[in-house]
């Protein structure tokens, strides 16, 4: 709910500011573009996605998103975490296992020396 009258808030100052200046009107309402914001940080689903369930381009859905962000938290009610946070959030005795195996591949028997260097090791 304080979110909502945030945003709303902020929407109608902007509306007014840009009142007068011409250009269509918004396509979602300032609940619709703090719940497209919710549903992105909430699913971490590409801006494509996210920008076509609002039937949307990602570039407009990512300035929409930005513009949301921005208002919660200059109004100081609202923080995101920075980096410094996130990444001690974690335990430092992770491991990573990464898959580097290599396979063969045949080497074509027409025009093979456009492949083959002459060289006999398979690398």
């Amino acid at each position: 709910d304080k979110a909502a009258a945030i945003v709303r808030e902020a929407y109608a100052t902007e509306q007014a500011a840009a009142k007068g200046l011409g250009g269509r009107p918004p396509k979602l309402s300032p609940e619709d573009k703090l719940l497209m914001m919710l549903m992105y940080t909430k699913e971490y689903t590409t801006l494509k996605i996210t920008g076509q369930i609002f039937d949307m381009s990602a570039p407009r859905t990512f300035r929409i998103i930005e513009w949301v962000e921005n208002v919660l938290t200059k109004s100081g009610e609202f923080s995101l975490p920075d980096e410094k946070v996130l990444s001690g959030c974690c335990d430092k005795n992770n491991t990573v296992i990464i898959d580097a195996t290599e396979t063969r591949i045949r080497r074509p028997t027409k025009n093979q020396e456009l492949y083959y260097s002459g060289k006999k090791n398979p690398y």
